[in-house]
């Protein structure tokens, strides 16, 4: 009689019942096993090729990694310009795996390569697995900090934008990492979060928006270390490299509009306004409008959140990383590990004040669906990934109102309690 109660009680059948707390923790060592195993058979079959170092599809070991390595191979060569021309790279990357075919460009900026060329002081092999391993040593330790719940920490782990940027050998962990510590230590230590906010400069179309943030709400010691940092890598990379390598980087800005356009970069992978509109069929000019009105919105809800006081700091560093991956056009799915950190922002302040009415299966959505976005781009046609920025922002704007007309008055009770009221 017990079973038959249990098995017709409604509660069961609520996303509350279904996604229980042991099954929050559980779903996510399933998904990182899977994923191990699954890493393991792709490591296996693309040693296999050796020399060739290539995955049954014709991908090279590492995947995007290897721009990295034959950008800084090139840069240590003298000839750091020729990491912006495509023939040039390409011939470094049959080095390093001959059986590669695709082009892998080097799109950041020149001091980035005072970070690639160590790299390639190594064997590319060796440098892949060094390189995604401290990668995730330090995303690991970032994850430590930012989650004090240890059940909390295996969802964090198993994030699979972090899962796809694991297997892209992608520098996301590094740069949301930085960004989730800069945070962080903020008040606490101002000085050296500049000095992290400033290494950004690495992949710049993420930091944007943090001199926005700062200077709204009047943090001007971290902007000043940031600062010289950014100055100190660009002067460096002059000593180093010379300048010619700028006119080459600022050159392939330029064609990279007409890759998107021509789906020359694979659009599945872009989950920006700009290939939204593109993908609906919007003319260049009108996507490019979306995107800077997306990118202004979202702008707004950073000067928004960040000038006033009482709005929890977790809130406002959220609104800072969602709207990072808003700004560019040009922007692909692994770096939505910076969506994880906000994710990981909102549940903080969400543990301490209270959830709202859907926050959490919101939350949950948007954890589990940036690995589905390529798939439903194959299906639909369609760009569906900045609706995610967008979900999140409402999250987040929802949280501002309340917290804004509590401290007014207008509402009298704790944010949990208020939002039955919204």
């Amino acid at each position: 009689m017990a079973n038959i109660s249990q098995a017709t009680d409604p509660s069961r059948w609520t996303l509350d019942g279904i996604l229980t707390e042991q099954r929050l923790v559980n779903y996510p060592k399933i998904l990182l096993a899977v994923f191990a195993l699954v890493f393991s058979v792709w490591v296996s079959l693309t040693l296999a090729t050796a020399p060739r170092l290539v995955d049954p599809v014709g991908k090279p070991f590492g995947y995007d990694f290897i721009a990295t390595w034959s950008a800084g191979r090139l840069a240590l060569e003298g000839h750091a310009a020729d990491a912006y021309r495509a023939d040039a790279i390409h011939q470094v990357q049959i080095e390093a795996s001959p059986g590669v075919l695709t082009i892998y460009p080097w799109p950041y900026p020149p001091p980035t390569q005072l970070f690639a060329a160590p790299w390639s002081m190594l064997p590319y092999p060796l440098a892949v697995v060094l390189f995604v391993g401290l990668s995730l040593f330090f995303w690991v330790h970032v994850i430590f900090k930012l989650i004090p719940d240890t059940r909390a920490r295996w969802a964090a782990l198993a994030l699979p934008a972090g899962l796809v940027c694991f297997m892209f050998a992608q520098n996301a962990f590094l740069t949301a990492g930085l960004l989730a510590l800069a945070l962080m230590m903020l008040d606490r230590r101002p000085w050296l979060a500049g000095v992290l906010i400033g290494l950004l400069a690495l992949k710049p179309h993420l930091g944007l928006l943090i001199p926005l943030a700062l200077m709204v709400s009047g943090r001007w010691r971290p902007i000043l270390s940031a600062g010289v940092v950014v100055v100190t890598l660009v002067v460096a990379s002059l000593f180093a490299f010379g300048a010619e390598a700028w006119p080459a980087f600022l050159h392939n800005l330029t064609l990279t509009r007409a890759f998107v356009d021509d789906a020359a970069l694979p659009l599945s992978m872009i989950p920006t306004f700009y290939v939204f509109a593109r993908s609906v069929g919007a003319s260049p000019d009108i996507a490019l409008a979306c995107q800077i009105l997306g990118a202004a919105a979202a702008a707004a809800c950073v000067v928004l959140t960040w000038r006033i006081k009482r709005i929890d700091f977790e809130m406002k560093a959220a609104t800072l990383c969602t709207a990072s991956t808003l700004i560019s056009p040009y922007m692909f799915h692994y770096d939505l590990v910076l969506q994880g950190v906000a994710i990981g922002f909102l549940a903080m302040a969400g543990l301490r004040t209270g959830f709202l009415s859907y926050e959490r299966p919101i939350l949950i959505a948007l954890w589990a669906t940036p690995v589905v976005i390529p798939q439903l781009y194959q299906i639909l046609h369609v760009q569906l990934g900045a609706a995610l920025g967008v979900a999140l922002f409402g999250l987040l704007m929802r949280r501002a109102f309340i917290a804004t007309a509590t401290a007014k008055g207008d509402l009298q009770t704790p944010i949990a309690e208020g939002a039955a009221a919204v």
